[in-house]
Order: structure tokens, then C-alpha cells, then sequence
């Protein structure tokens, strides 16, 4: 009796110093939710790829609209001015006529 005493005494003490595991009890519902979130995890890391992708292009395109509108304004800016001093010109060039013709008729009445 004394050994079989000593012996569950003996196996006891060694099960849990020495071979001790740990484990865990988990329902296969908490199972299914844990792997159908780790799937949808996936799912979003591929989807913000995708988006990074995106945007990087829409950057790409952004950056290359700028500079065209850029472009496209100085040029505007540039016509503007020529077509303004052009105006000027004409505008005095007219005047300069309309006077001498005026001159030219006072001095033919005379």
C-alpha cells in the first residue's frame, strides 16, 4: 500500500514539474472566427496593395496634370501679354492716323 502510495505521490509530482504541457480547450466556433478573420486580414492587406497602387498612379497623373496646367499658363500668360501689347500698338498707331488726318484736313481747310 505504502508503494502505491509512493509511486501516485512519485507520478503526481513529475507530472507536473517535469512534464508539464500546456493546452488549451478552444470551441471550433471561436476556431472558425478566429480563421475567418485571419482570411478577411488577408483579404484587406490585398486591398490596401491594390489601393497604394492606386494612388500612386492617381499621383503619377496628378503630378503630370500640374505640370501640363503649369505649362499651359505660362503660355496663356505669355499671349495675353503679346496680344496686349499688340492692342496697345494698334490702338495708338490709330490714333497717331486719326490725329494726322485731322491735322491733314484743318490744314486743307485753311
Amino acid at each position: 500500500m505504502i508503494v502505491l502510495l509512493l509511486s501516485c505521490s512519485i507520478s503526481w509530482s513529475q507530472s507536473d514539474t517535469v512534464y508539464r504541457q500546456d493546452s488549451v480547450l478552444i470551441s471550433i466556433d471561436a476556431l472558425k472566427i478566429a480563421n475567418a478573420k485571419m482570411v478577411e486580414l488577408d483579404y484587406e492587406k490585398q486591398i490596401n496593395e491594390e489601393l497604394k497602387n492606386v494612388v500612386k498612379t492617381d499621383s503619377a497623373l496628378i503630378n503630370a496634370l500640374q505640370l501640363n496646367l503649369n505649362s499651359c499658363e505660362t503660355t496663356c500668360e505669355d499671349n495675353i501679354t503679346k496680344i496686349k501689347k499688340q492692342r496697345n500698338i494698334a490702338i495708338g498707331a490709330g490714333s497717331g492716323a486719326s490725329a494726322f488726318f485731322l491735322l491733314l484736313l484743318l490744314l486743307i481747310a485753311l
